[in-house]
């Protein structure tokens, strides 16, 4: 993302200038050289291939092309990434970790807002990706289950777990998996020193302390109060 200045980017062949109120996309995993070419500056943001929803084979056909920061999503992508690098310092994991998923979302969507390429997944990709979208947005709620994601995707709930057989967890395990880890990102987290294992567990949907730490135990090989730096209140 540029914000100042020029640069040149160069891959698969392919070159492009990118000047203020520009952006454009580059895979690490293949040859590449961005050169500046005067005092500038940019932001660099490192987005997992998956999240534009991409086979392999067209992720070329959205590198090395030019992206508009200037209106629509795309400012908005920009506007909200820029914003949240200046703000880093004061958010604590977890919510690094939302506000990356935001900005990954608001690429992907600048993305397919302005190329008319085949970015938008598989319908079952699409499915299994509304499905994570819900479970991470209700996580909190005690009462989520799959009975709320069947009715929320509108589809049945022996549809939903058809769709989810490709995973390595079923929607249950994905749901148990992401409240515990927001829970371990919390326990870690010098800012929550103040809270309580148990006020940060019931926090995440969780509603009986010892099913929560046999379950912490069971994924991460130790207690939530072992995980926990420093004195731990329970």
């Amino acid at each position: 993302m540029q914000i100042r200045g020029t640069s040149l980017l160069d891959q698969d062949d392919r070159t492009t200038l990118i000047e203020p109120g520009e952006w454009s996309l580059y895979d690490t995993a293949r040859p590449y050289h961005l050169t500046v070419l005067e005092e500038s500056e940019m932001l660099l943001l490192l987005l997992p291939r998956e999240r534009l929803y991409t086979p392999q084979s067209n992720l070329r056909r959205l590198t090395v092309r030019k992206f508009s920061a200037r209106a629509g999503v795309g400012k908005l992508a920009c506007q909200f990434a820029h914003v949240a690098f200046d703000e880093v310092a004061t958010l604590n994991i977890s919510q690094s970790v939302d506000v990356a998923d935001s900005i990954s979302q608001m690429i992907r969507l600048a993305v397919h807002d302005t190329l008319s390429v085949n970015v938008t997944p598989p319908s079952s990709e699409m499915l299994c990706e509304r499905i994570k979208s819900y479970v991470t947005s209700h996580l909190r709620n005690p009462e989520l289950s799959i009975d709320d994601v069947a009715k929320a995707i509108r589809c049945t709930k022996r549809y939903l777990h058809k769709t989810f057989e490709k995973e390595e967890l079923s929607i249950s395990e994905y749901i148990l998996r992401q409240r515990l880890e927001r829970c371990r990102q919390q326990l870690l987290d010098s800012g929550c020193a103040d809270r309580s294992i148990t006020d940060i567990a019931f926090s995440w949907g969780f509603n009986n302390s010892n099913h929560f730490s046999r379950c912490f135990k069971e994924a991460f090989g130790m207690s939530p109060r072992a995980v926990r730096p420093g004195p731990t209140a329970t």
